[in-house]
């Protein structure tokens, strides 16, 4: 990723990675390169065990977070955190509304025969 993005001096770049685990590897890349990138779509996996790096990469990322997405694959257990959470960041959203609660009527589940992972966010 370093080579691609130091030999591209685009400031337009969209990224979609779903790399299964492996993308705490490649973050501080993201981070470091942000300003090329205009939006990035995420998944990442094993979200309890790896939380405090999800939440410092975005809080190190200067882009929004517009939509995030509980991918059905695995039920969580109550109260717990999915396993897997799909994120979607953009450089200067237009985008109207909330999250006060997730899935939306655009999101499609993983497990088709399964019930989405419904989030909630409090104030």
């Amino acid at each position: 990723m370093k080579n691609i993005l130091s030999d591209n001096k685009e400031d337009n770049i969209f990224f979609k990675i779903d790399i299964e685990g492996s993308e705490y590897e490649i973050l501080s890349e993201i981070v470091y390169f942000q300003n090329q990138i205009i939006g990035l779509c995420i998944e990442f996996h094993s979200c309890n065990k790896n939380l405090h790096q999800i939440i410092k990469f975005i809080e190190n990322f200067n882009l929004e977070v517009v939509h995030i997405h509980a991918n059905n694959y695995k039920l969580p257990p109550p109260n717990e955190i999915p396993d897997v959470l799909e994120f979607t960041f953009a450089r200067n959203p237009n985008i109207k509304g909330d999250f006060k609660g997730l899935p939306n009527a655009l999101d499609m589940p993983n497990k088709s025969k399964e019930n989405e992972i419904v989030l909630n966010f409090n104030s």
